[in-house]
């Protein structure tokens, strides 16, 4: 087992001496995060300094920095999680990072985007003369703060006024906590308090935002490379929303005149938080840091494509999660399966999480629509299925694909999967409609003519879908056209459902009458709502597709 020992404000000038052997500048790597942030330990060992963190009830490592040997380190860190009885995780991982691991440690670690944890990093020079019509609502903001405050002032944050500072982040935490009870700023808490007590030591600087002797803000940051500057915290009275964006913008002034050399200021992540992110979205980053995890897969776990042994598993698995009959089952592996194209996590028993991938095409490109994904009630809540996704993703790179799509079975689901790193990129318009009372022509056609004159009629930036993707929605839908439209519906009673509308829209009440419905409800190109999601495995990244016509509900 590693001789990890906790970080102390002593450590400071040692870390600094490993970090210069590494050029990623995530927030992680400031030692103010590695001080303030959960309980960290450190451990320097054959040129190496390994780090262990336990956050948020769980135990993490920081890729090793230095200028010793890389790899005998990571398999140090190996034997310690086992011997810890822990999963052997690193945070803030890289894509050189991932490049090393994969040559040294091929298919031996899988690799989930931590979008909760990409790094917001700005133009300081923008943030400070909020110049532009992409921040005319900022400026709007700043002009409200300026007509309700007229004679506030700026003061740097020193420890004669270190005070006022800790005053205010406890009438903060106070204020969010009578909003809801149930949020914990517990970590955070604890967090600032720790620089509150070493502000000097971490060499931190900060602005208080006053009115009078009124304090309406603070924020506070550190030195994270030659040409950025980190912020850590920023804190505003609730009833002086407008002060978050005059201390935002008094702060990048602040650096930027003493620190010219100064051209980014890091924001850090917005931890999955809908509020943060959009916030922070508003304000332009100039990029995000991209961060991985990666996670060493436990063998009896490892992500395959099944064999015929695994047929009833992955019914079984199937059945339980979406509940179809074994005859829809028998029809999609006849149509649609194929063992290379499904991946699975089983054991001797049961299949514990499944996917299946649909081939398509995309700008001359081969493109994977993931279908089904599951994970058995008994297992879930365990990272089966970002196991399986991020496997999932190195598998199909080895095989050719640039990117995959997939269609979320619930609104919630978007989230979960944006924070793999996938982003919504095509919308859907849908309608329902009663029958019409106009005459027109709708003829039966088949699957590869209606492939044929659906060519014509995509929009730019449409996901190809043929093949087994046809094959399969022909065994419960049938394919139409008309004078200006082609339709993918089924039938059931009096409704129509249809698939896909591609062409003419304004004849929906009309077609529902034509195929001897009484209503129908209809799927076409729109932006209605959100629909299809996108994830590049190229690094060279294609523009995201706009229209994903197929989803097989």
């Amino acid at each position: 087992m590693i001789n990890f020992r906790p970080v102390t404000t002593e450590d400071k000038s040692l870390y600094y001496e490993y970090r210069k052997y590494t050029e990623h500048r995530g927030c992680e790597y400031t030692f103010a995060n590695l001080l303030m942030w959960g309980e960290q330990s450190i451990c320097v060992r054959d040129g190496m300094l390994l780090r262990l963190a336990y956050y948020d009830g769980y135990y993490s490592y920081a890729f090793p920095i230095g200028n010793g040997d890389k790899e005998s380190a990571i398999k140090a860190i190996i034997e310690d999680a086992k011997a810890r009885g822990i999963p052997c995780t690193f945070m803030g991982v890289y894509e050189d990072d991932i490049d090393f691991l994969e040559s040294k440690f091929t298919e031996k670690f899988a690799y989930i985007k931590a979008r909760d944890s990409f790094d917001y990093v700005y133009d300081i020079e923008k943030l400070a003369t909020l110049k532009g019509r992409k921040y005319h609502s900022k400026r709007n903001h700043l002009h409200r703060f300026y007509d309700a405050y007229p004679n506030y002032n700026a003061e740097p944050l020193t420890q004669d006024n270190l005070h006022l500072a800790k005053e205010l982040a406890e009438t903060w935490y106070k204020e969010k906590l009578e909003e809801n009870p149930d949020s914990d700023y517990s970590m955070e808490h604890t967090a600032l308090s720790r620089v509150f007590e070493n502000y000097s030591a971490l060499e931190m600087e900060g602005l208080l935002l006053k009115n009078g002797e009124e304090v309406l803000a603070f924020t506070m940051g550190s030195r994270m490379s030659e040409d950025t500057f980190d912020v850590h915290f920023e804190k505003a009275l609730r009833d002086t929303s407008t002060a978050y964006v005059a201390i935002n913008n008094e702060f990048a002034k602040y650096i930027l005149n003493k620190h010219p050399q100064v051209r980014y200021l890091d924001r850090e992540e917005d931890m999955g938080l809908e509020g943060l992110r959009k916030a922070k979205q508003s304000y332009r980053p100039a990029y995000l840091t991209e961060k991985h995890r990666a996670v060493l897969i436990n063998e009896e776990l490892k992500p395959r494509c099944p064999d015929e042994s695994d047929t009833k598993k992955l019914w079984t698995l199937w059945q339980e999660a979406f509940g179809d009959s074994e005859d829809f089952l028998r029809t999609f592996w006849s149509t649609a399966f194929s063992p290379d194209r499904c991946r699975c996590i089983t054991n001797d028993k049961e299949a514990l999480a499944a996917l299946y991938i649909l081939d398509c095409s995309y700008q001359g490109k081969k493109l994977a629509y993931i279908y089904a994904v599951a994970t058995a009630k008994a297992h879930r809540g365990k990272g089966l299925c970002t196991l399986l996704m991020a496997d999932t993703h190195r598998y199909l790179k080895k095989s050719g694909y640039t990117g995959a799509v997939l269609v979320p079975a619930q609104e919630s689901l978007y989230s979960f999967y944006e924070n793999m790193g996938y982003k919504t990129c095509t919308g859907i318009a849908e309608s329902e409609v009663e029958a019409g009372n106009e005459n027109i022509s709708v003829t039966e056609i088949s699957a590869i003519e209606y492939a044929q004159l659906r060519q014509n009629l995509l929009p730019q930036g449409a996901v190809i879908q043929e093949a087994e993707n046809l094959r399969f929605l022909a065994t419960y839908a049938k394919f139409y056209k008309g004078e200006d439209f082609i339709l993918t519906a089924s039938i059931e009673d009096d409704t129509l459902s249809g698939i896909e509308l591609l062409g003419n829209a304004d004849k929906c009440a009309d077609i529902v009458k034509a195929l001897g419905c009484k209503k129908g409800r209809f799927r076409a190109v729109g932006k209605d709502k959100p629909f299809a999601m996108y994830y590049s495995l190229t690094k060279d990244e294609l523009s995201a597709p706009s229209y994903l016509g197929f989803a097989f509900d």
